[in-house]
């Protein structure tokens, strides 16, 4: 059972990679950019679950869902190379795990 401080630690991790991909030179401003505002969105979505968790703060199962997306966010960002594909499929991957965090996090 997954719980909440693993998918927070997850997407810091996540979010702290993207801010690290964002200074890398050898990408283009705007995948810079588009990575920066990436990381920002992850930031976000971390802030607003950490204060309205939907299920506690404790384990749950429901947070298997997104951890496993920030773990597949996190892959494709690490590997993520100029090749407009490959940046296409980090970024649906960071979004999916936004996505994956909000429905775990209360309206």
């Amino acid at each position: 059972m997954a719980k909440l401080i693993e998918v927070l630690e997850g997407a810091s991790g996540l979010s702290q990679l993207l801010f690290n991909k964002a200074g890398n030179a050898t990408f283009p401003v705007k995948v810079q950019a588009a990575l920066r505002s990436d990381a920002i969105m992850i930031v976000s979505a971390t802030q607003a679950l950490t204060q309205r968790p939907l299920f506690g703060n404790g384990a749950d199962p429901q947070y298997a869902s997104p951890l496993a997306e920030i773990a597949q966010a996190t892959k494709a960002v690490s590997a993520l190379t100029n090749a407009s594909s490959a940046v296409n499929s980090a970024r649906l991957e960071v979004v999916q795990a936004k996505e994956a965090m909000t429905a775990v996090t209360a309206h």
